[in-house]
Order: C-alpha cells, then structure tokens, then sequence
C-alpha cells in the first residue's frame, strides 16, 4: 500500500508542478504564488472536478513519504 500512495503522491506533485518545472529549464523563474492558468485550481476556468471515489485519492496520498 505504501508503494501505491506513494506514486499517486508523485504523479500528483508532477501534474500540479510540472509547468513550473519546464519554466525553469527555459530559464524562467516563476513566483510561488503563481497558479497555472489551465490548472483544475484556476479560478478563471471553474472547472468542477468529479469527487474522489477511493480513500487513496481523497485522503491517502497524503501519506506518502517525500
């Protein structure tokens, strides 16, 4: 099980980060305020994202260790 919340917690920190990540290899620096403006969290799209179904997505990736 830890494996597994683990990955999720990766592959989470990879979509939230990664334009941060492509920003800085182009040599941009990007405040840590600064929100992806396609991102789900973007205020400007209100996207409605469905509700977790599974204790691992809604709670569990929390766990994982860094």
């Amino acid at each position: 099980m830890a494996a597994h919340v683990w990955n999720l917690r990766r592959a989470i920190a990879y979509i939230r980060d990664n334009a941060t990540k492509h920003a800085r290899a182009w040599g941009q620096r990007l405040p840590p305020s600064w929100l992806d403006p396609f991102s789900s969290d973007s205020p400007a799209l209100s996207i409605e994202l469905p509700k977790p179904h599974t204790w691992v997505v809604r709670l569990g990736w929390r766990r994982g260790i860094p």
